[in-house]
């Protein structure tokens, strides 16, 4: 999008959105074995009234496995294998 200011010859351009539309920022982590193990997790936890959630499960887990890949935890070129 641009979007002119003040003179002719002066443009401003702003970007709305970082990242591409669409996109989920934690794709990466998906493919970790953790990600299905975090997500019955959270699930137990809203069943028992443990926990409420208000937003994306998918979002929780992916913030929470950056948060270990970081830390180095859990390795991100982990893979679901038998």
């Amino acid at each position: 999008m641009e979007i002119k200011y003040g003179r002719a010859d002066q443009k401003i351009k702003i970007n709305k959105m970082r990242n591409k539309k669409n996109t989920f920022p934690y794709q990466d982590y998906e493919s970790i074995p953790a990600w299905k193990i975090l997500g019955q997790a959270i699930e137990e936890l809203e069943r028992n009234k443990d926990l409420i959630i208000q937003t994306d499960k998918r979002y929780i887990i992916g913030f929470i496995l950056k948060e270990f890949v970081k830390n180095g935890i859990v390795e991100l070129n982990q893979t679901n294998q038998p």
